[in-house]
């Protein structure tokens, strides 16, 4: 039923040629990989380029799936199976049955930056703004698709009311002498006097 070219000896089987070596189906001709010599390794899908080597890495076409590289056994960071990038590796990219997990497993920080003006976070729809910084640095937090905080030169400013949770020891005395446990909290004194 099938050909072969089967290499049985101690060495390595070679394919040369000085042009390129070209893989077609046989029934439509349909390209299913090209090799250049000096050039590009390219790879298809039903007559379309899905992944291409260059001089400095890899093109993909389409959808990368990453199912393979198991980073520690780590359940917490994903389901065991990631995109891993970085020499120790460094940072992860997976996902786990409920949540995708962008970790810094190294020892520096998660560094974001853009040519353009902003950053932007937006629901699972693309419908409404989550959080947006904006141009000379000024950031934006949204609730339901409107701003409610945003930074300015000055400090910030709200919309919308604020809502404390700091924690308050309310005293009914005329005096009272602040203690360490007053720490971060709002102390009130009310007397009917």
């Amino acid at each position: 039923s099938n050909s072969y070219i089967d290499e049985s000896g101690d060495g390595v089987l070679f394919v040369k040629s000085s042009n390129g070596i070209y893989l077609n189906g046989k029934t439509t001709d349909e390209p299913l990989a090209r090799f250049i010599e000096n050039g590009a390794v390219t790879l298809y899908h039903d007559n379309s380029v899905k992944l291409s080597t260059t001089s400095t890495g890899i093109d993909v076409a389409g959808t990368v799936t990453a199912d393979g590289a198991t980073f520690n056994g780590d359940v917490s960071l994903g389901d065991g199976h990631a995109i891993l990038l970085g020499d120790e590796p460094n940072l992860s990219i997976s996902h786990n049955a409920t949540n995708s997990v962008i970790a810094d497993v190294g020892g520096g920080n998660i560094t974001m930056s853009t040519n353009g003006n902003q950053i932007l976070f937006y629901d699972s729809l693309n419908s409404r703004s989550m959080f947006r910084t904006a141009t000379n640095g000024r950031l934006e937090l949204f609730y339901q698709g409107d701003i409610k905080l945003e930074t300015k030169s000055e400090g910030i400013e709200v919309t919308g009311s604020v809502v404390s949770q700091v924690g308050i020891n309310a005293q009914t005395g005329t005096t009272y002498t602040t203690v360490l446990a007053d720490q971060s909290k709002l102390v009130t004194l009310t007397n009917a006097s």
